[in-house]
């Protein structure tokens, strides 16, 4: 099994698709003035901005739709996925994660962008995602289609199988009886949540966020303020392996910059998930009607998830014990952490993954829901969507690691496809809409305050008399 998902994912992440992402992403900046790379005054017109009265629609608040999605992003891929990608790319992966954010969040903006500005709003239910700027903006239903069904299967297994199986590897995975009890407890907290909608989901999530990015970044900068000398060589390191042609495992002379390429950008894009097209259905569903206002969320979504959260598990590894032999990604992290925190490290890293976990699954039970609604189907369809959901978390304690995570990239690899192909003949509306907004002059706009020559002020007050 685990061969068949290897030729598939090398198929589905191979440097077509990973030449496609750059391309796109570097098109959306150029044509944007990269304005996404202002994080000041992005922060301004996100996080600190209060919308005024009449601005905003029924839903979900900006803050909590973007908590919703930060916890569908921010999941165990931060810390497992980070360490499997070092283990077999080496610390050149780090790079080429750094790239696949910084290019990524032009083509998250694209994407939430255009499922703010196609979403559809009816009595019963507003939502929006790349099903529904398939089937208004390319006229596409078949390519809709596709991406609702991936976002099913993928909401089914990579959202869910991998989250519960992360969790279970914290446990020990030679203890069956923990990991199903663990995988019970789980199933059962989900449906508490799952079952009151986007709302509940929101509350949680808004919750949750907060408290795993304080306890996880905590612990990781107490880490690297304490092997802080080592700092420059391990960047050093990171951009030297990053282009080098020697692969980390030894092999054929060439295949360690492909391979550290290929993971460092498949393992950016399933953290950040950008091009998946997951998180915009779920900023389409908050209250927020700007599209240009909604997609600068999602550039501050993968800073925070990509450059921030992953760094720092990447950092952590590389300043303690590197890319040790360890059997699996997950022992690799806990004999990084155990070796400064010691005792500590164990808990801290199971409430983490835990709630990295958790808060995932439910955004991503979200995702599948919305390929259901899309679909025509009825309340019932979704009703036994979500008791599948909750018996998939249960079933995601049995299953192996590596085919887990394996099976994670190949369901964002069918989800992606189809988005990129929206994006790629959508790229002109992205455009359109985001130059006649007033928030692209703001944010283009740099305040420069002349100051005056030496003499200057004199001489206007000579003259003046």
């Amino acid at each position: 099994m685990e061969q068949i998902l290897e030729r598939i994912h090398s198929l589905l992440w191979g440097p077509a698709l990973l030449a496609v992402l750059l391309g796109l992403g570097l098109y959306f900046g150029a044509k944007t003035g990269w304005f996404q790379l202002h994080l000041l005054r992005i922060l301004k017109q996100t996080l600190f901005y209060r919308p005024k009265k009449g601005e905003s629609e029924d839903g979900i608040s900006s803050r909590r739709a973007a908590s919703a999605a930060l916890a569908g992003t921010v999941g165990t891929g931060n810390i497992i996925g980070v360490s499997a990608a070092l283990m077999t790319g080496g610390a050149g992966a780090v790079f080429w994660m750094w790239v696949s954010a910084l290019l990524g969040m032009g083509i998250k903006y694209g994407e939430i962008l255009l499922a703010v500005y196609f979403k559809k709003k009816s009595p019963e239910h507003t939502g929006g995602g790349p099903m529904y700027y398939m089937e208004q903006g390319l006229h596409c239903k078949p390519l809709a289609v596709w991406f609702s069904l991936a976002a099913i299967g993928a909401a089914l297994t990579g959202g869910c199988f991998t989250q519960v199986n992360a969790v279970c590897s914290v446990l020990g995975e030679e203890n069956t009886w923990r990991s199903l009890a663990a995988g019970g407890v789980i199933a059962l907290l989900a449906g508490l949540c799952i079952f009151g909608g986007i709302r509940r989901i929101s509350r949680v999530t808004a919750v949750l966020v907060p408290v795993f990015s304080i306890v996880f970044l905590g612990a990781g900068l107490v880490v690297i303020f304490c092997c802080i000398p080592q700092l420059p060589a391990v960047f050093a390191t990171i951009f030297q392996q990053a282009f080098s042609l020697e692969s980390v495992s030894g092999g054929l002379l060439g295949t360690g910059l492909a391979v550290s390429l290929r993971l460092g950008m498949a393992r950016g894009i399933f953290s950040n998930e950008a091009g998946v097209g997951s998180s915009p259905m779920v900023y389409a569903s908050g209250k927020e009607s700007d599209p240009v206002r909604q997609g600068l969320w999602g550039v501050l979504e993968v800073f925070l998830d990509t450059i921030v959260i992953c760094t720092v598990t990447a950092l952590v590894i590389l300043l303690t014990v590197g890319i040790s032999p360890a059997q699996t990604p997950m022992e690799l992290v806990n004999l990084a952490f155990s070796s400064v925190l010691g005792e500590w490290a164990r808990p801290v890293l199971g409430v983490s993954i835990f709630l990295f976990a958790f808060a995932a699954l439910l955004s991503w039970c979200f995702y599948g829901e919305q390929g259901i609604r899309y679909l025509g189907k009825g309340k019932t369809s979704v009703t036994v969507y979500r008791c599948c959901f909750v018996l998939f978390c249960f079933l995601g304690a049995l299953y192996p690691s590596q085919s887990v995570w394996l099976l994670g990239d190949c369901c964002n690899g069918l989800m992606l496809l189809p988005n990129v192909i929206a994006l790629l003949l959508l790229r002109k509306k992205v455009i359109e809409v985001t130059k006649t907004s007033s928030l692209y002059t703001v944010l283009r706009t740099t305040r420069i305050v002349k100051r005056p020559r030496i003499g200057q002020n004199y001489q206007k007050s000579k003259k003046s008399l």
